[in-house]
C-alpha cells in the first residue's frame, strides 16, 4: 500500500492561508475578536451594609469582634478576590456617637491599604427619642480607577423630610478607568428607607439625581452609572423605582435577581442589597461574598431576642461591552 503525501501545491496553499489568518488576528484592535464582536469587560462590586446596630443589640459594627470579621471580609474581597468597587453602609440608631461616622479609610478598615481610596458622606436625622445617623463609604482600587471628581455637596442626604427618617445618606464620585481613559463611571452608594413609610428610593431621590447630573456635566466620555445599595426593596421593585426618576434606564431582566442577604433577624428572608448599572450591554450577576463566614451574630440568627439586623455581603459581577 502506497502512502500518498500532500503535493507541494497543497502545502503551499495551506501555508498561505495560515499566514493570512495570522495577519488578520494580529491586526485586529484589542477590543475586538476575530468575529468582530466587542470583548466583554468585567467589574466586580462589593455591596455591604455592615450596620451599627440598635441599642442593646450585639450587632454589628459597634461590637469590636464582629467589626474585625466584617473588616476582614472587605479587605479580602478588595485585595485578593478582584473586587474593584465597594459601597459600605453604617447606620446607627443610637443617642450616642457611632464608631464610624466617616472616619478615615485606615480607621474604617482597621489597617491602611495603600491600593485603596475612598469617598465618605454622612447624614443624620432626629427621631424622638433617638437620633438616626448614617455614613456611607465608597471605596475603589486605585490600580483600576482614578477619582476625577468627588461630589462634596452639603446636600448628601435624601428622603422625605416630613417623615420619621428625614435624611438617608448617599455618596457619589466620578471615576475614570486607569487603562481605558474613555471609560468613566459615576459610582453612587445609597441606603433608602423602608417602603410604606414614604421613605423609599423614589421618595426624595432628587439630590441623588442632582449629584449624578453634576458629575457627568461637561464630560466628553458620556459617563455611565453604577449604583449600589441596601434598597430595602426586592431587585425588580428597586429597578422600577430607579427608572421612575426618568434620569437613567436600568434593564431589570439582565440585572436581577439578587440573593437574599437581609437580615439575620428574619433568617435572611429578603433580597435588599443590589448593584445596578447603565454600562452598555451589561449583565449583572450577584452572589453572597465567598469569604463571608457568618452569620457573625453571637448565638446565630436564632438568638433570643431575634433582633440582629446583620446583613450578608454581596458581590456583583458586571459584564459589559
Amino acid at each position: 500500500m502506497k502512502i500518498r503525501f500532500p503535493s507541494a501545491v497543497v502545502l503551499l496553499t495551506f501555508a498561505s492561508l495560515m499566514l493570512i489568518w495570522s495577519f488578520k488576528e494580529a491586526t485586529l484592535p484589542p477590543t475586538a475578536s476575530a468575529s468582530g464582536t466587542s470583548t466583554v469587560k468585567t467589574i466586580k462590586v462589593l455591596q455591604y451594609n455592615v450596620k451599627q446596630g440598635k441599642s442593646g443589640q450585639t450587632c454589628c459594627w459597634r461590637d469590636s469582634g464582629i467589626r474585625a470579621k466584617e473588616q476582614a471580609v472587605i479587605i479580602d474581597q478588595m485585595t485578593r478576590q478582584g473586587v474593584e468597587l465597594a459601597s459600605l453602609i453604617e447606620s446607627d440608631e443610637q443617642s450616642t456617637a457611632g464608631v464610624w461616622e466617616c472616619s478615615s479609610l485606615g480607621t474604617l478598615l482597621g489597617q491602611t491599604v495603600a491600593s485603596l481610596d475612598s469617598q465618605c458622606t454622612a447624614c443624620s436625622a432626629g427621631r424622638s427619642p433617638k437620633s438616626f445617623k448614617e455614613a456611607l463609604h465608597l471605596v475603589w482600587d486605585t490600580g483600576k480607577w482614578t477619582a476625577i471628581k468627588r461630589y462634596n455637596s452639603a446636600n448628601t442626604c435624601f428622603g422625605n423630610s416630613s417623615k420619621p427618617f428625614p435624611g438617608r445618606a448617599f455618596a457619589a464620585v466620578l471615576l475614570q478607568n486607569v487603562q481605558d481613559k474613555t471609560n468613566e463611571v459615576v459610582f453612587i452608594g445609597v441606603h433608602p428607607g423602608h417602603p410604606g413609610q414614604s421613605q423609599d428610593f423614589e421618595d426624595g431621590a432628587g439630590p441623588i439625581w442632582a449629584a449624578y447630573k453634576s458629575l457627568i456635566n461637561g464630560r466628553a466620555n458620556n459617563p455611565k452609572l453604577i449604583i449600589s445599595g441596601d434598597f430595602n426593596l426586592g431587585c425588580e421593585s428597586a429597578v422600577d423605582q430607579i427608572n421612575a426618576g426618568k434620569v437613567v434606564s436600568i434593564a431589570k431582566l439582565s440585572q436581577c435577581p439578587s440573593p437574599k442577604s437581609c437580615c439575620c433577624d428574619s433568617n435572611f428572608a429578603s433580597d435588599f442589597d443590589h448593584v445596578f448599572t447603565t454600562l452598555p450591554g451589561s449583565k449583572v450577576t450577584t452572589a453572597i461574598a465567598g469569604s463571608y463566614g457568618g452569620p457573625f451574630t453571637p448565638g446565630g440568627c436564632s438568638q433570643s431576642p431575634r433582633d440582629s439586623e446583620e446583613h450578608k455581603p454581596v458581590v456583583s459581577t458586571i459584564q459589559y461591552n
